[in-house]
């Protein structure tokens, strides 16, 4: 009998393990995926900064080769 819950034992620290492991893989996912979202939103705003001042040089040229 004390074989028995002696093997119990080890699985249920086995099964600690893994599930420790199993977490820390999420953690580290959810990490990567939050970096990746930062310089995403980064490049996106350094492209939007880039679009606008391209619109307002176009407006601006336009509005000086317009003028008599």
């Amino acid at each position: 009998m004390s074989g028995s819950s002696g093997n119990r034992t080890n699985r249920a620290g086995s099964d600690d393990r893994l599930n420790e492991k199993f977490h820390t893989l999420l953690r580290e996912a959810a990490e990567k995926r939050e970096g990746r979202a930062r310089t995403q939103a980064i490049a996106d705003a350094v492209a939007a900064k880039q679009e606008s001042d391209d619109l307002i040089g176009l407006a601006r040229d336009k509005a000086r080769h317009s003028q008599p």
